[in-house]
């Protein structure tokens, strides 16, 4: 799975028509009534959207617990297993490593009660 990072960019527009003596004094006028707050956007002004996103990186959810590990022929030993997904909320099976990253089994089947 990855974490993405992205930015949604609303526009809103209105064209205002002053009288003026040059291009300059024009957008002069305009920028001083906007920040008088003469000229106020809202919803009716909306331009459009725009999404854009990073390229993602990889994250991995962390879900452990403390299993006791019973081995044939050795002592039983308590460890921490990393789970990495669950199928349902009943039964599960699990797919688990441990902390060092050596697979104990392939699969087992977990019942919550």
């Amino acid at each position: 799975m990855k974490e993405f990072e992205v930015t949604v960019t609303e526009t809103l527009q209105r064209t205002v028509t002053v009288e003026a003596d040059s291009k300059d004094d024009a957008l002069q006028m305009v920028e001083d009534m906007y920040r008088d707050s003469e000229i106020i956007l809202d919803s009716e002004d909306y331009a459009g959207v725009e999404y854009s996103s990073n390229e993602g990186k990889e994250i991995e959810k962390e879900n452990t617990m403390e299993v006791l590990l019973v081995k044939p022929g050795q002592y039983a030993e308590m460890t921490e297993i990393r789970i990495l997904f669950f199928i349902s909320l009943k039964h599960s099976r699990v797919f688990f490593t441990s902390p060092d990253e050596t697979k104990f089994a392939r699969s087992f089947i977990l019942y919550v009660g």
